[in-house]
């Protein structure tokens, strides 16, 4: 591959976190503004709960984006002259603009990547196999929960960092992910739990409940859902396969990534994210997000010239919308034992 794919350049990277910032600020503010009109506060309550959608969800979406930042943050792809640089704009990217405890997260996404499509072993990502029954065999909220899967949508990146579901808690340490942490650890865990709740509860104490809760938590739960929708479809997609102990490689698992292209404009924004996921998953501490897709391109090109295009996974998926309500209704975490390779 191009040797170009693997450099970091800190100034390029920075020119997208301001980008992103931009976003955030032009679309944000707007609406903040709005909620403070006097012709909006005496509009009547429905167009009071009207009225800020569309800027609730271009702010939404801008988070999403610069989620996407702090992602490459986490995996030191932001910057690699500088450690620091990568902590900095984690925090400020992650812990503060998106209300994820940044350490904590990247403690979690880290061991994902390293046990990407592992029956057990995967972080964030939890399978049930369909043949075991686990709606009558498993433990007791399985079966609420799968009843209620529909309407979890928007919150469940909430119950993920809140409840520590699956993976352990982020805001507050405990549970499988912190189970061979050091005091060290958990410090930095805490750190940037008290940079989110701080920041959060400035914002709170400032603007008062009925503005944050328009301004701030809804535009939260737009990013939420984005970031689940994507997260879900790169990981589930007809016919994936799963491993176990025995049958488990890091290749074999990043092949089982799927990329998904939800259109030209919603790539580009989320920075790659979607349709150069499989890249990412094989080289996820080595090439920074300006760069996945034409590392996807070689890649592909790579494939092709060896015969082996048959392991590589992308869709078409525009209607994004669509397809996360019919894949988390049909499947919801759950997989065939025909698709489990033992």
């Amino acid at each position: 591959m191009d040797p170009d794919i693997f450099k970091v350049s800190t100034m390029e990277s920075t020119k997208y976190f301001l980008f992103d910032l931009f976003l955030i600020l032009s679309t944000t503010l707007p609406l903040y503004y709005l909620t403070q009109s006097q012709l909006y506060q005496s509009l009547p309550p429905p167009l009071i709960l009207l009225l800020p959608i569309p800027l609730q969800l271009a702010s939404g979406f801008s988070l999403w984006c610069m989620w996407c930042i702090g992602h490459d943050a986490g995996h030191g792809t932001f910057s690699k002259s500088s450690r620091l640089t990568n902590e900095i704009i984690g925090e400020i990217s992650h812990s503060m603009l998106c209300l994820t405890p940044f350490a904590p997260w990247r403690r979690s996404h880290a061991r994902h990547h390293l046990n990407h499509n592992h029956l057990t072993d995967d972080y964030s990502h939890q399978w049930f196999v369909r043949e075991e029954d686990p709606l009558t065999s498993g433990p007791w909220w399985m079966r609420p929960a799968y009843e209620t899967r529909n309407l979890q949508l928007p919150f469940l990146y909430f119950v993920y960092l809140f409840a520590g579901v699956p993976d352990g808690g982020h805001v507050i340490p405990y549970g499988k992910m912190w189970s061979s942490s050091t005091p060290k650890d958990v410090a930095r865990g805490l750190t940037s739990s008290a940079v989110t709740v701080g920041f959060a509860g400035a914002l709170l104490a400032n603007m008062g409940t009925t503005t944050f809760a328009t301004v701030v938590l809804c535009p939260w739960l737009v990013m939420s859902s984005w970031l689940f929708t994507v997260t879900y479809l790169q990981h589930h997609s007809d016919g994936m396969k799963l491993y176990t102990d025995d049958t488990w490689t890091f290749t074999r698992g990043g092949f089982e990534t799927c990329d998904r292209d939800y259109g030209e404009v919603v790539n580009t924004l989320s920075h790659d994210m979607m349709n150069g996921h499989v890249m990412h998953h094989l080289f996820f501490a080595q090439v920074p997000h300006y760069k996945l897709r034409k590392g996807t391109e070689e890649l592909k090109t790579f494939l092709e010239k060896e015969g082996m295009m048959g392991i590589y996974k992308s869709v078409k998926t525009e209607n994004f919308l669509g397809e996360i309500l019919k894949q988390f209704d049909e499947n919801w975490f759950f997989v065939n034992e025909k698709d489990v390779v033992r």
